[in-house]
């Protein structure tokens, strides 16, 4: 079972016996497709910490998009979102990381920073209460894949 802490990093109990299972199920597009629904449960944290954010944060909350691979989940800002009736792109990503010249932006937030202490305006508490939803959603993903293939797995 897994269990996060304050510092978002997720404590694993039998990890030999999970290092196992990821050799067993080799990368696929079903590992994919559980690193996908992991990414989702965190887009639906930080769009909802965006929402109660600033105005141009909240506009902004559907830039925030989930990805995956056969490796991992990811968590992007896209660069194309376009505000309702604005001209220009971009304006989600200064309003998540800020911005040095343009003051319509918070403050830059820089770009070498650690969830939850410091980060996109708005991710730290977002991610904070998003940490065992997705270590849970990322155990599940793990052992249904491992019973699909045969493995034995208690949770």
């Amino acid at each position: 079972m897994a269990k996060s802490n304050d510092s978002l990093f997720i404590e694993v109990t039998g990890a030999d016996d999970l290092a196992a299972i990821f050799k067993t199920l080799g990368r696929t597009k079903d590992l994919r497709a559980a690193y996908k629904t992991v990414s989702k449960v965190a887009e639906t944290h930080l769009r909802a910490g965006a929402s109660g954010g600033t105005p141009m944060q909240s506009r902004s909350a559907k830039a925030i998009k989930a990805g995956a691979t056969d490796k991992s989940s990811y968590i992007r800002i896209a660069p194309g979102f376009r505000f309702p009736g604005a001209k220009v792109a971009g304006g989600a990503i200064g309003a998540f990381y800020g911005a040095k010249q343009f003051k319509q932006f918070p403050e830059w937030v820089g770009s070498s920073w650690v969830l939850p202490e410091s980060g996109p305006h708005t991710f730290g508490p977002s991610m904070r209460s998003a940490a065992d939803p997705i270590g849970e959603a990322f155990v599940d993903g793990v052992l249904r894949l491992a019973a699909e293939r045969g493995l034995k797995v208690t949770k």
